[in-house]
């Protein structure tokens, strides 16, 4: 959106934001949806995931407003739905073994995509009513694994 001369940092190391692998946020109410958009711009990380590649952090988020993914889906590359603390290491998992075998970025978002919980926008087509409604929500990649 726009360069930035000082860049977000982490609070305890001090590293740059961007650097990190993954950035997540808890969705507590809508009214915070801006400032997730804001920060990701602040850290100098592509706000739309259609535009992240393979140096930057995957953006990831949970909580509770995380049921209604939608208003975010062109922001975050991954939801994950329910109680994160069962869904986190099983992400983890699966990010070291992509990681080691420097695969593409949908790779690793495509290796997820089976576990219980998580939502991957990005495989997904969503259409909608003129009222803002949805009127049909469709999987993009027959290929999507299910355990």
């Amino acid at each position: 959106m726009r360069e930035h001369n000082i860049p977000l940092f982490a609070l305890e190391t001090h590293d740059p934001i961007r650097e990190f692998d993954f950035i997540g946020f808890t969705l507590q109410y809508e009214m915070s949806y801006t400032n997730i958009i804001n920060m990701l711009d602040l850290a100098g990380v592509p706000v739309l995931s259609s535009e992240r590649t393979k140096e930057h952090p995957f953006v990831c988020a949970g909580g509770p407003c995380a049921y209604n993914p939608e208003p975010l889906a062109d922001f975050i590359d991954f939801f994950m739905m329910g109680e994160g603390e069962e869904i986190i290491n099983e992400v983890m998992d699966a990010y070291v073994k992509w990681k080691s075998k420097n695969l593409p970025r949908e790779e690793f978002l495509h290796s997820i995509s089976s576990i219980e919980g998580i939502y991957i926008p990005q495989f997904y087509e969503v259409k909608y009513n003129d009222d803002g409604t949805i009127s049909s929500f469709c999987q993009k990649r027959t290929s999507i694994r299910k355990k």
